[in-house]
């Protein structure tokens, strides 16, 4: 039987683990309210973004014959207590790379481990970005698109919000992300503009594609990586609030233990006044 000297002991150090875990649970809350309100007011806007942009890839193939090379992102994260969110996305990354045989690229060091782990037959580079900051460095997100540049589509695997208690894994894709990728140089003007494109393009299909490849793509993407944000600190509200019930009913059990030493103890103590009684 433990002690009461360890109980008490054990239940001090576990009020503290509580504690913590309190604190991580309303600096999770505070980060995914802030976060929330970015994702949800620009959601439908950066949907149709996505679907823009693969259009114009289409268009930009039409006109120029670019090399169809694929490339797939995940998007972890460098730290843990996200519950099984971070598992869900590595599935399905590592299936869709499995299946397409594409390039694969990885931000995150939680997600690095767990790809050598899960999938150590699976090739992939780092990409250098911290995907857990909630402001992300503009030149951060372009540097890290002028090293995925040579792709005509990028499919980025994250984590996306449906509620607190729900967050599923996504992909999400930025197309044509360079066009310097079309080798516009010696094509004819007259016939590029002579092609049927799904959209009308003013000044140029060639202007329009820069466009895309400078600015639209970095949206795109920090878009996704806020979106995998919302998810993360949801998840992690959900899995701090699951250990905090798991802490309460350890609570609970050692404060019934220790109640119980008590009172053996006093029945100890009251046996020995009656045997001391009883001798004299």
């Amino acid at each position: 039987m433990k002690s009461l000297k360890y109980i008490i002991s054990d239940i001090k150090s576990t009020s503290e683990i509580k504690g913590l875990m309190e604190v991580y649970e309303e600096i999770a809350a505070a980060k995914m309210q802030r976060i929330r309100k970015t994702v949800t007011a620009s959601c439908d806007y950066f949907e149709g973004l996505a679907r823009l942009s693969e259009e114009v890839a289409l268009d930009l193939d039409n006109a120029f014959e670019g090399k169809n090379k694929f490339a797939a992102v995940f998007l972890s994260a460098n730290t843990g207590l996200y519950g099984d969110l971070i598992d869900k996305i590595l599935v399905s990354f590592v299936d869709f790379v499995k299946e397409n045989n594409l390039d694969a690229y990885i931000v995150g060091g939680l997600g690095v481990a767990l790809t050598k782990s899960y999938a150590p037959e699976v090739k992939f580079t780092k990409l250098d970005i911290d995907g857990d900051k909630e402001d992300v460095d503009e030149t951060e997100l372009e540097s890290t698109l002028s090293l995925l540049s040579g792709y005509s589509k990028i499919y980025i695997f994250h984590g996306r919000f449906k509620s607190i208690a729900r967050q599923d894994s996504l992909s999400s894709t930025i197309s044509g992300p360079d066009i310097q990728k079309y080798g516009i140089d010696g094509k004819d003007k007259k016939e590029i503009a002579e092609k049927r494109f799904i959209h009308i393009y003013e000044p140029s299909v060639e202007e329009v594609g820069n466009k895309f490849a400078r600015e639209i793509s970095v949206s795109i993407f920090d878009n996704s990586i806020k979106e995998n944000q919302l998810a993360k600190y949801a998840a992690r509200l959900m899995h701090l609030d699951f250990t905090i019930d798991n802490i309460d009913s350890r609570l609970d059990k050692m404060g019934n233990e220790k109640k119980r030493i008590r009172k053996k103890m006093e029945q100890k103590k009251q046996t020995e006044r009656t045997a001391r009684w009883q001798r004299i």
